[in-house]
């Protein structure tokens, strides 16, 4: 038995493996927020540049995890050039941008979100896609407004304000809760009249902010 040639073999299939989930997120999501297009650009130079060595070796398991690297890191760096391009000076982040998360989602979870994207905007016509705390959110004059995610039992809202959380907490009987999230599920959703308070409450709160 080839010990080496099986070692090489058996840990680049585990490295791909577990690589595989970050690309498949990055594809469905488009959240490539912790990367930026300079960083993937020297990691893809850097790439191009060892393959002159790794494709000089014979034939093996290091050709095959090479390639994997080429592949990976090429489909990143697109992906941020892609962000960049869409909002210049916000690399990569803006790859995270609601309209791109929602659209990745299935139903029923993708319509209701985005009829709450849409609600949002409607009510905050200022309001524009971006990434606040890692997450895809809507943002207003500076300052994260909303952000919706989708989880296997339920999704969340989050205001990014306790406080908002605590002024309509008398009206959310029935649905579980927390300091910074209300969570609700496609069956037992917010009213819209409740949406509408906790975007308008947030709004407000971001403009009294402004004005100090």
């Amino acid at each position: 038995m080839d010990i080496p040639l099986v070692a090489g073999t058996v840990s680049t299939v585990a490295f791909a493996v577990s690589n595989l989930p970050m690309l498949r997120k990055a594809l469905r999501t488009r959240d490539v927020s912790s990367y930026s297009v300079s960083s993937m650009a020297m990691i893809n130079a850097a790439n191009a540049i060892y393959s002159l060595y790794v494709f000089s070796l014979p034939v093996g398991p290091i050709w095959a995890l090479h390639t994997f690297y080429l592949v990976s890191c090429g489909i990143m760096l697109v992906l941020c050039l892609r962000a960049a391009r869409r909002t210049p000076g916000v690399p990569c982040d803006v790859m995270g941008e609601m309209s791109d998360y929602i659209a990745g989602l299935e139903e029923p979870e993708r319509d209701l979100i985005e009829r709450i994207r849409a609600r949002a905007v409607s009510l905050v016509p200022e309001a524009v896609e971006g990434v606040s705390y890692g997450m895809p959110a809507l943002r207003y004059r500076d300052s994260p407004l909303l952000s919706l995610m989708s989880t296997k039992d339920h999704i969340g809202l989050y205001p990014f304000s306790p406080e908002v959380v605590s002024s309509v907490q008398g009206e959310l009987e029935g649905w579980s809760w927390s300091k910074g999230t209300i969570r609700f599920t496609p069956e037992h959703p917010l009213p819209e009249s409740l949406v509408d308070r906790i975007i308008l409450l947030r709004r407000d709160q971001i403009d009294a902010a402004k004005k100090r």
